[in-house]
């Protein structure tokens, strides 16, 4: 097939600038099965390997491609589900979930690794 380049008018939007957006339920649903369908295309080493990086904070994430996507889904999803927190529109509920058999949820290393990452940006 053949092809040429033509110039085409599209928008862009500065980095820097912040705007307001209403989202409603159903959307943040379909943001959420996006995530699903995004995480379960890849094999759960990868997944793991992404999330690692992504909780890591590495400086160096837009150098993994599907780190660097799923980061920005999840960053999309947590700014959404904060928004419905704060006008008060969530409800809290379990779910069992499937974990490497080494896993171990740690709160406490959580929090360090948080308390390390807040005095870095300040």
């Amino acid at each position: 097939m053949e092809t040429k380049k033509i110039i085409t008018p599209i928008t862009t939007i500065p980095t820097d600038k912040v705007i307001t957006l209403e989202i409603g339920g159903a959307y943040y649903a379909r943001i959420n099965k996006l995530l699903i369908e995004y995480s379960s295309n890849v094999s759960n080493e990868k997944l793991l390997v992404a999330l690692r990086k992504i909780n890591r904070k590495k400086e160096n994430l837009h150098e993994d491609p599907f780190a660097f996507n799923l980061e920005t889904i999840m960053i999309l999803l947590h700014d959404v589900e904060f928004a419905f927190k704060e006008a008060g529109f969530t409800d809290e509920e379990e779910v069992e979930v499937e974990v490497p058999i080494d896993f171990e949820f740690d709160d406490k290393a959580d929090d360090a690794e948080q308390k390390e990452t807040d005095e870095d940006e300040h």
